[in-house]
C-alpha cells in the first residue's frame, strides 16, 4: 500500500511543491479564507444543495440524496428525545439545519459558523423558515447561549478544524441540558503520529493542509478527551459509506493531475487554497483504502 501512496505523492509533486503544502499552518483567518475562496468550487464540483460534506452511501453508489443521510440520522435523535432546542456548530450554508427545521416546525434550531461567506447562504435559507437562526460565532466560545439551553448539539465534519477540542467539549457540555446529546460526524487518523510511515505522514499532511485542517488526531485521542465530561452512548464506523463520495471527487481531481503541464499553469492562476483542495480530493479514497483514516459517528451524552 505504501507504493500506491508514493505514486499519488509523486503525481502531486509533478504539479505542486508538496513541502510547501504540508508546511502550512492553518489558523482561523486561513480557514475563513479557505471557505471564501472555495465557495464556488464546492458549488460547481460538489453540490448546489449547500450540503458540502460527505454523503453516506449505504448501497455503495453515490447519489446526491446521500448528502442528507447525516441530517436524517440527527433527526432520529431529535425525534427520539422530543428535542425542542437544537444547536448546529459550524452550520456552514445551513442546509442541514434547514432540513431539520422544516421537519420539526415546533423545535428551534440555532447555528453558528466563523465563515461569513458560508453564513451569507445560511441567512438566505433561514428566511424560508421561522425556526432556524444562524449567527456568526466560534464554537470555542458559546457565551451567547445560556447554560443548559439545548437538548441536542451536533456538528458535521468541522470539529477536526479545532486544535483545542477540550475547550469545545467544555462549552458544549455547558450549553447542553442534563442528558443532552452531542452528535459528532468527523474524520480521524487511524494511527498515532509515531505509527505512520514516511509516505503515510506525507499523505496525511497533504490531506490535512489541503482541507485547511491543522492536524487530524486519532479517534482514540478524541474519545479520551470526551470521556471526562461525557458518556459515549453510540459509535459507528462510517468509513465505507463515505468512500463513494470521495471517489467521485477523486475522479475529478485525477483529471487535474493527469495533465501536469496544464495543471502547473492553472495552479499559478487559481488561488492556492483552491488548488490545495484538489490534493485532498485526489488522496482521500486511497488513504481510506490503506487504513490511514477513518470516518466516525459519535454520540455523547452529558
Amino acid at each position: 500500500m505504501d507504493g500506491e501512496l508514493r505514486e499519488r505523492i509523486d503525481a502531486i509533486g509533478r504539479v505542486l511543491h508538496t513541502g510547501d503544502i504540508v508546511s502550512l499552518m492553518p489558523d482561523k483567518p486561513y480557514i475563513q479564507t479557505y471557505y471564501r475562496l472555495n465557495r464556488l468550487t464546492y458549488t460547481l464540483f460538489h453540490t448546489r444543495t449547500g450540503l458540502i460534506h460527505m454523503g453516506l452511501s449505504r448501497d455503495g453508489t453515490y447519489k446526491e440524496d446521500d448528502l442528507l443521510e447525516m441530517a436524517r440520522m440527527v433527526a432520529g435523535y431529535v425525534s427520539e428525545g422530543a428535542a425542542k432546542n437544537i444547536l448546529e456548530l459550524a452550520t456552514g450554508r445551513g442546509a442541514n439545519s434547514l432540513y431539520l427545521a422544516k421537519r420539526f416546525p415546533n423545535a428551534t434550531f440555532h447555528g453558528i459558523d466563523i465563515s461569513e461567506t458560508q453564513l451569507s447562504l445560511a441567512f438566505k435559507h433561514a428566511r424560508k423558515v421561522k425556526n432556524y437562526h444562524p449567527a456568526f460565532g466560534d464554537y470555542h466560545d458559546l457565551k451567547r447561549f445560556n447554560d443548559a439551553t439545548f437538548d441536542v448539539v451536533f456538528i458535521l465534519e468541522a470539529l477536526c478544524y479545532s486544535t483545542e477540542k477540550e475547550t469545545v467539549l467544555r462549552e458544549v457540555r455547558r450549553v447542553l441540558k442534563g442528558g443532552g446529546l452531542f452528535i459528532v460526524f468527523d474524520g480521524y487518523s487511524n494511527k498515532e503520529p509515531q505509527e505512520l510511515t514516511e509516505s503515510e505522514l506525507m499523505v496525511q499532511g497533504l490531506i490535512e493542509k489541503g482541507m485547511a485542517v491543522a492536524k487530524f488526531e486519532s479517534y482514540r485521542s478524541f474519545i479520551e478527551k470526551a470521556r471526562p465530561d461525557f458518556q459515549v452512548v453510540y459509535e459507528e464506523d462510517l468509513s465505507d459509506l463515505v468512500v463513494p463520495t470521495m471517489q467521485r471527487l477523486e475522479k475529478m481531481s485525477r483529471r487535474f493531475f493527469s495533465y501536469p503541464r496544464i495543471a502547473r499553469i492553472v495552479s499559478r492562476i487559481v488561488p492556492r487554497a483552491v488548488v490545495n483542495n484538489t490534493v485532498s480530493a485526489f488522496l482521500m479514497p486511497t488513504a481510506m483504502k490503506c487504513g490511514l483514516g477513518c470516518y466516525k459517528l459519535t454520540v455523547l451524552r452529558k
